[in-house]
Parts: C-alpha cells; structure tokens; sequence
C-alpha cells in the first residue's frame, strides 16, 4: 500500500488517487448487503455457489473451471504483488540485487506456506502480530516525525480534483466506470468462510465491516505518511520504491530491523492465507467433490504441498516480470471489468447462466492480454484522450458487457435450487439494501476526505 500510494502520489498528485478511492463508493456493498446472504448459504466454499446457482451441466463446468483460473491462477497473481513489494525492501534493507532478494523473499514465503500448511499456530500468529503492531507503531511515529516539516503545504478540495483536461478524463474513467465495471464484487472468495463462521446476521454484518474501517484508517495513515514523505523530499523522478529509503531515512537502526520484520509478518501472513485458500478450492471443490476415489492422509498431504509449490512458482513468475504495482493493479482492474456487474446481477437477473459468466471472464481476460496487440490492427479500440491502462478498462468493459448480454439472452440459465432463492428472499428488498449501501459509500468517502483536508 505504501509503496503503491506514493508512486501515485508522485505521479499524479492527489487527483490521481481516484483511481483507489473510487473503490469506497462500494464499501458497504458486501458488508451490509451480501455477507449475510453468504452467511445463510452456508457453504463449505465460496466456489459451491456455482452449484446451487446454475444447476446443470455448465453449472458444474464453471465450478471446476475456476478451481484452476481463480484457485491457481488468479491467487498466484495477488501473491505476486506481496512478493513484489517486500522483495524491494529486502533489496533496499541488504543492499543486495533484486532479482536476488525476489528469490529469497519467495523462499521465505514457500517456506512458512508448507509450515502453516492446514495449521491453526496461534503462538506464531501473536508474535507476528506483535511486529506488525509495533511495524505500525513506527510508521506512526515517522508520520509524526516528518509532519511539522510540511505543515506549509496546506490541502483544500480543489487540490483533490484534476487540474487539465486529461487529468479529468482519468477522473471521468474512475467515477465513470471502473467502480461499478471493476470493483463491484459480491464478495466471493477467501473473505466468504469469514461471514458463514458466524451465527446470526447481525454478528456477519460486524466481521464484514470491521476490516473495512480498519481498511480505511490504515489507508489513510499510510496515505498520510506517503505525502509528508514526498512534501520533505521533493526531489525529482520519485516512484514506488522510493517509498522504502524515505520511509528508513534517519531512523534508528533498531526501528529499520523493526520495520523489516513487521513488513515481513505482514507479507507472510497475507500470503499463506491467500495461497491457502487457493489451495482450499483444488483439495475441497476438487478433490472432495469430484474425486471418488479415497487418498489416505500421506498423498493427500503430497498434493497439497505440491498445489502450494504451483502457486508459489506462478506467484514468482508474475512477480518477476512486473515493472511495477500500479502495472499489477491495473491488469486485475481490467481483467475485472465488465465481469463484476455479472457477479451482482446474478443475484436478481435468472437468466444469467454459467456459460455466459463464464464467457464473461474470458472476455475480459483475453482482451486484457492481447489488447496491445488489438489496437494495431484496429485502432478504433484506442481511445485516444486516455492512456492505453484506462482506455483498456473502458474497452474492456463495454465488449464483456455487450457480450455477455446477447449470451446471456441466446442461452439463459436453469431456475436456480430451491435453497437458493428461499435464502435470497425478495429481490426488491435487495435491491434497495444495495442502493443504501453505495449511498453509504458515497457518504464514507466524502468523511474520509474531509479528514484528509482537515489534517493536512
């Protein structure tokens, strides 16, 4: 986050930060509206929706098909961006190569993935959570430290908006599109075994909104801290791992080593959980439920390791060839568009089958990868008054949508099951529970920059 905020910060400014804050619009979504709808469900897995949802063959197709794209696939490249960002601290810290501290960072990572492997270590977990607490603890500090110095550099409300005609077509794009197009989920994924743990609604509701308040004061910390650092060294060509020098400049060695190793909890915790759960779809949505015949306990012990050790590599791979976390970010933004309304329009539109969900994400997904290539034989999906990054995000948003649409007319859905729709409830009543909550958001967000403005 720190490394990815101040490499915007110093590229765009403060306007240029639309591009995460537009996620906030949608902040309430799931807390208030579909983590009690998953917590109904009680599903063992996030990926068994797809069962229960689209019954019939295709219903059955999407469900293997995303064990490999999402389980393996997808989980590997958020992985990347944690092995990207502390790599360069390590680099940074020991002064050795890049490419040396990558492998060393993945080691790291492989490592305590295999040791946590279907764990419960709690002694481990507290003292992890004590770096990073005290990781926290410092970086407050150095806000702190760096303050004063830039107190001259008062914010007001225009600073927060585009100054040119480009910068607002940017604006345009985020505002626009790309949180209803890109950042709208229904909250699917590792996070759904959060809210079916609990008993009743209201117990769901708290553990979906917890992290994100937590999310946002975070955010906003770090943000903070990112601007301070770039207002007391306003030297040219700054970019994302400038963050790391200026964040340990003048600061106690002790404080540095505390630094490093609260960032390495950080970094170790998110990762073993997200391989985990990508691990969690191939053994349970795959195995368990496909595979009749019966592992003992020592192969089903073999496959899993190997299933972390195929993350691990495609994590590194990703890792390695990234120029930079904005590049990361900005692919899953677009491998992500035109698909989310579909993960929200499943809820209330029938007709929307497994095939064409399913033709959605390789839509997306394919157009994401080729897209530099499209545009030399058909310039017309260029457009010209952004940069290629949001000119892809609109693009792709349009043709999955258009698409999806005439696939989802062609071939419509079965009626889902019975459970399903009794845990539903009225669609109506959903309907207005998801405009509360974009309100909401849209409410969350002013308070938050309302705070940025008051402190800086």
């Amino acid at each position: 986050m720190g490394q990815l905020y101040f490499g915007i910060l110093s590229d765009k400014g403060w306007s240029g930060m639309w591009v995460m804050w537009c996620g906030g619009l949608v902040s309430f979504v799931v807390p208030l509206v579909f983590a009690p709808l998953w917590q109904k469900l009680q599903l063992q897995t996030d990926n068994q929706f797809y069962l229960i949802r689209y019954p019939g063959f295709w219903g059955k197709f999407l469900h293997v098909f995303r064990i490999g794209y999402v389980g393996i696939l997808v989980s590997a490249f958020l992985v990347s961006f944690n092995l990207l960002a502390f790599s360069r601290i390590v680099a940074f810290f020991f002064a050795i190569p890049f490419n040396v501290a990558l492998f060393g960072s993945w080691l790291l990572m492989l490592m305590y993935a295999l040791f946590n492997l279907n764990e419960k270590r709690k002694k481990v977990n507290v003292i992890m959570l004590s770096f990073v607490m005290a990781c926290v603890v410092i970086m407050i500090w150095k806000l702190l430290q760096v303050w004063p110095a830039t107190r001259n550099s008062n914010l007001i409300w225009r600073d927060l908006f585009p100054g040119d005609q480009s910068g607002w077509m940017l604006f345009w794009t985020y505002i626009g599109v790309q949180w209803w197009s890109a950042l709208m989920f229904d909250g699917g994924g590792k996070e759904t075994a959060r809210f079916v743990a609990n008993a009743t609604r209201l117990e769901t509701i708290k553990a979906a909104m917890i992290p994100v308040i937590g999310h946002a004061i975070v955010a906003n910390v770090v943000l903070l801290l990112c601007w301070f650092l770039l207002q007391s060294n306003p030297q040219q060509n700054q970019n994302e791992w400038t963050f790391i020098p200026l964040l340990m400049q003048e600061m106690p060695m002790i404080f540095q080593w505390l630094i490093l190793i609260g960032f390495g909890a950080m970094f170790l915790s998110v990762c073993a959980s997200q391989i985990q759960w990508g691990g969690s779809l191939v053994m349970i949505d795959g195995l368990e439920t496909y595979k009749s015949q019966k592992f003992n306990a020592k192969i089903l012990h073999r496959i899993e390791w190997l299933v972390v050790l195929a993350l691990s590599l495609l994590s590194w791979f990703f890792a390695f060839y990234a120029n930079s976390l904005m590049q990361l970010t900005q692919i899953v933004f677009s491998i992500s568009a035109g698909v989310a309304p579909f993960y929200i329009g499943r809820w209330f539109w029938w007709r929307i089958s497994a095939f064409s969900q399913w033709m959605v994400m390789m839509i997306s997904a394919l157009i994401t990868l080729f897209y530099s290539k499209l545009i030399i034989f058909f310039p017309i999906f260029h457009l010209k008054f952004l940069p290629m990054e949001e000119s892809r995000l609109i693009v792709v948003t349009l043709i999955s949508l258009f698409l999806g649409v005439m696939i989802t007319l062609l071939f419509p859905s079965s009626h889902p099951h019975l459970d399903f729709i009794q845990s539903l409830g009225s669609r109506k009543k959903l309907a207005s529970q998801l405009l509360l909550a974009i309100v909401l958001g849209v409410i969350f967000l002013m308070v938050q920059l309302a705070f940025l403005i008051g402190l800086v």
